[in-house]
C-alpha cells in the first residue's frame, strides 16, 4: 500500500512540474530568504532554475525564498510561487482565435502557400495545381477543391523548402498538424487523425525511456542525439505494402526525397516485400492499413538467431498522406524523438494536463535520451502542436517567452511561429539527424551502432568492393540464407562442437545404465 502511495505521489509531482505560478500565494514552511532585494519574480525564479538543490520558490517584494520541495501555501496579495519552470500568465500567449478567425487564416496561410509553389515550382504540373488551390482558398472554395489536390500542393511546398534548406527559406505563416486536421475535415468531413506512439513504446508519466525490441536507448556511447537506435551504416531499409494507398505512398517517398536532400549520406535501400512484411529484416513496413500516424521508434533490433526486427510506419489515408507528417514519421523510425519530449521542455512550455484526453498522458511524458544539444525548437517537424489530444478543444500546450526565443522575442511575432508545423525540416533537425548518423559531412553519415541485443557496442564497418559500405569481405553462405557475423558464426561452431560432446556423453551413460535403444526398435507414432 505504501508503494502504491509513493508512486502515486511521484506520478503526481511529475505532472506538477512545468504548470502556472500562482499569484498572490507563498509557501508557508520557507523558513528565511536565500536572497534579499531582488528586482522581480523573474530573476528569483531564474536562480532557482539554476540551483540543483531549488525545485520551487517563492517570491515577495524583494525577498526570494528556495524551497527542496513543495509545502502548503497561504495567500500574499503581493507573493507568486511555484515549480521552478513554472510559467506566469505573461510568459505565454494563449490561443484566443475564435472559428470564424481561424478558417480566414487557414484560407490565407494556403493561398500563400499556393502562389509559393506558382513562383518556385519547376515542375508545370505543380504549378498548374498550385495556380488552382490558390485561386479556391483566395474565392472560399477549399471544399469543393478536394483534399487530393490540396495534398498534392502542400509536398510541393514541402520540397521547395527542403531544396532551400529548411522551413525558414519560407517568410510566411506554415500549416501545423491542427490546420491540416482542419482542412481535412473540412474537405472530407472527416475526423481528425492522431500522430501516437505505439502502444508499446509509451513511457509513464516521469518514466524514462523502454528498452525492448522495437526500441533503442539512445545513439552511441557518451551521446543522447537520439532515442532510438539509429541503422547500422546509415541504411534505412524499407519495403512498400502492397496495399499501400497510393497517396500514402507518394507522402512515404516524398519524405524519403526530403531526408535525403538534406542528408544525402543517408541512404534509403527499399528490400521488397513479401504479403504483410518486408522480405528482410529489420526493415520498415511502410502501410495504410491501420488508423493514425505513427512508426515505431529506431533500427528495430533482431534476435541472435537473425529473427525479428520487423516494425511499421503506417500512414492513414487521407490524414496522414502529406510530405510533411511522413517525414515526421520517418524521423522517428530512424530514431528521433518527440520535441517537447525532451527533458528540459519545462523551461520553453507548459503542459496543460488537465486538458488532455483520458489515457493520453503518456504522449507528452518526458524521455531521458531526447536530444538535448542544441536549441529547443518550436518548429522542429518533430514537435505537437498546441492543441494535440485536446478534451475540449483548449491548448495542452502553450509556448513560453523562452520558448519563441530562437526565432523571436517580440511578442507581436508569436503568432507567425505556432508549435506543430508539418511541411518541412527545420535546421536544427536536420543538425541533430546529423548528429545521430554521424554524418562529418551531409554526404558522409555513418552510424556505428550494431542491430543486435541490448549491450551492442560500437563496430567499425571497412569498405567493400567499390566502397560501398555493405561489411565488404567475406560472404558467408548459411542456411535460410542468413547472413551471420563472425562473432555468431563462431558461436554456432562452439555450440555444435560443445553439442556433440554432451551427446555423445550422455550416450555412454545411458548405455552403461541399460537405457540404450537395443530393447526397443525404433517405431513411428502417430
Amino acid at each position: 500500500m505504501c508503494l502504491w502511495l509513493l508512486s502515486l505521489l511521484a506520478t503526481f509531482v511529475a505532472v506538477e512540474g512545468g504548470d502556472t505560478c500562482q499569484q498572490g500565494f507563498l509557501y508557508k514552511e520557507r523558513g528565511i530568504p536565500t536572497m534579499t532585494n531582488l528586482p522581480n519574480s523573474e530573476v528569483c525564479q531564474q536562480a532557482c532554475s539554476k540551483n540543483k538543490y531549488c525545485s520551487h520558490f517563492s517570491y515577495d517584494l524583494g525577498d526570494c525564498w528556495f524551497l527542496k520541495a513543495a509545502s502548503g501555501l497561504k495567500e500574499k496579495a503581493t507573493a507568486i510561487s511555484g515549480d521552478k519552470y513554472c510559467a506566469s500568465s505573461k510568459d505565454f500567449m494563449l490561443d484566443t482565435e475564435t472559428p470564424e478567425e481561424k478558417v480566414r487564416r487557414i484560407h490565407e496561410m494556403i493561398a500563400n502557400l499556393a502562389h509559393y509553389v506558382e513562383e518556385n515550382s519547376q515542375d508545370v504540373n505543380a504549378v498548374k495545381n498550385a495556380g488552382h488551390v490558390k485561386w479556391s482558398s483566395q474565392n472560399g472554395f477549399l471544399k469543393e477543391e478536394g483534399h487530393d489536390n490540396l495534398a498534392k500542393m502542400l509536398n510541393s511546398a514541402s520540397m521547395i523548402f527542403a531544396n532551400a534548406g529548411g522551413v525558414s527559406a519560407y517568410a510566411g505563416e506554415i500549416p501545423t498538424r491542427e490546420d491540416l486536421d482542419w482542412l481535412l475535415t473540412h474537405t472530407t468531413g472527416q475526423e481528425a487523425v492522431t500522430e501516437e506512439i505505439p502502444p508499446e513504446e509509451r513511457l509513464p508519466v516521469g518514466g524514462d525511456t523502454p528498452c525492448n525490441n522495437l526500441r533503442g536507448c539512445g545513439a552511441a556511447q557518451g551521446k543522447s542525439f537520439g532515442v532510438g537506435a539509429p541503422w547500422t551504416n546509415a541504411e534505412v531499409k524499407y519495403c512498400l505494402d502492397p496495399q499501400l494507398h497510393l497517396r500514402a505512398k507518394e507522402a512515404a517517398l516524398c519524405g524519403i526525397r526530403m531526408i535525403s536532400n538534406a542528408l544525402p549520406g543517408i541512404r534509403f535501400t527499399n528490400v521488397g516485400s513479401s504479403g504483410s512484411s518486408c522480405s528482410s529484416n529489420p526493415a520498415v513496413f511502410v502501410t495504410s492499413s491501420q488508423s493514425g500516424c505513427w512508426a515505431n521508434i529506431g533500427m528495430a533490433r533482431s534476435n541472435f538467431f537473425g529473427f525479428g526486427g520487423g516494425q511499421k510506419l503506417n500512414l492513414i489515408t487521407p490524414g496522414c498522406d502529406d510530405c510533411g507528417t511522413a517525414t515526421h514519421e520517418w524521423l522517428h523510425a530512424m530514431g528521433m524523438a518527440h520535441e517537447q519530449s525532451r527533458p528540459d521542455r519545462d523551461q520553453y512550455i507548459v503542459i496543460s494536463w488537465q486538458n488532455i484526453k483520458s489515457g493520453m498522458d503518456s504522449q507528452f511524458a518526458i524521455d531521458r535520451s531526447a536530444d538535448v544539444h542544441r536549441p529547443y525548437d518550436i518548429r522542429s517537424i518533430m514537435h505537437y502542436g498546441s492543441t494535440a489530444f485536446t478534451n475540449n478543444g483548449r491548448p495542452t500546450i502553450s509556448v513560453k517567452a523562452q520558448g519563441y526565443a530562437l526565432y523571436t522575442t517580440n511578442p507581436s511575432e508569436y503568432r507567425r511561429y505556432r508549435p506543430g508545423q508539418r511541411m518541412a525540416m527545420s535546421e536544427q533537425d536536420i543538425e541533430q539527424l546529423a548528429d545521430l548518423y554521424d554524418c562529418v559531412t551531409p554526404n558522409n553519415c555513418m552510424s556505428q551502432i550494431g542491430p543486435s541485443g541490448p549491450d551492442a557496442r560500437a563496430v567499425t564497418v571497412n569498405p567493400g568492393p567499390g566502397g560501398n559500405m555493405n561489411g565488404g569481405g567475406v560472404q558467408v553462405i548459411t542456411p535460410f540464407n542468413m547472413n551471420l557475423s563472425s562473432d555468431q558464426i563462431s558461436f554456432f561452431v562452439m555450440f555444435l562442437v560443445g553439442g556433440t560432446v554432451i551427446c555423445c556423453a550422455l550416450s555412454c551413460v545411458m548405455s552403461g545404465m541399460g537405457m540404450g535403444t537395443k530393447t526397443q526398435p525404433y517405431r513411428y507414432v502417430r
